[in-house]
């Protein structure tokens, strides 16, 4: 046959005064270890990104921040902390007005948001947030990715490409002018 890793039970009985017999019972466990491996790697994985990944059960309260996500946001204990606790107020409200009705009828939302941090510093967020109701099981998950420093290249490009701008008019202007007196004959 095909080795396999199994759970074994051992059991014992007394056939009569001078017997005894036993009965093995060999439970194939492969599936188990595979999964518990494969959650593992994921753990893994979600440790290792610098983005906040967080879940909370169907009340908003917080049962798993990764390492990136506490990073973020100062956040150390998760203890009686909500999902929403970690949202500016402005984005805490928009968060329970509009994007947990959508959550709960399409299950995902995609968009920009806020985070704050212990220190009460706003981060501007990409954030993906999904919604599972699974039988007796209901969790919401988000997913963000700090923007300030996408933000801050977008100001410098911008900046750049308006001195740029100014350096190429400046000089042009002037050469029209000196076209327009030539063509008046002045």
């Amino acid at each position: 046959g095909i080795p396999f890793r199994a759970d074994v039970t051992v059991g014992t009985f007394t056939l009569d005064e001078d017997r005894a017999a036993a009965v093995l019972t060999f439970r194939d466990i492969e599936a188990e270890l595979l999964a518990q491996a494969t959650a593992l790697r994921s753990a893994d994985l979600l440790g290792f990104t610098p983005d906040l990944v967080v879940w909370s059960d169907a009340t908003g309260a917080i049962e798993y921040i990764n390492a990136g996500g506490r990073a973020l946001t100062g956040v150390s204990d998760i203890d009686e902390m909500n999902i929403e606790d970690l949202f500016p107020p402005w984005a805490a409200e928009r968060f329970s007005r509009d994007i947990l009705p959508e959550l709960r009828s399409s299950g995902s939302w995609i968009g920009e948001m806020a985070l704050v941090d212990q220190g009460g510093e706003e981060i501007p967020v990409s954030m993906t947030c999904l919604f599972r109701h699974e039988g007796d099981n209901t969790y919401y998950a988000l997913l963000a990715r700090d923007l300030r420093e996408h933000q801050h290249l977008e100001l410098l490009q911008h900046a750049f490409v308006s001195t740029v701008s100014h350096e190429l008019r400046t000089p042009l202007t002037g050469i029209l002018g000196y076209l327009e007196m030539f063509v008046s004959g002045d």
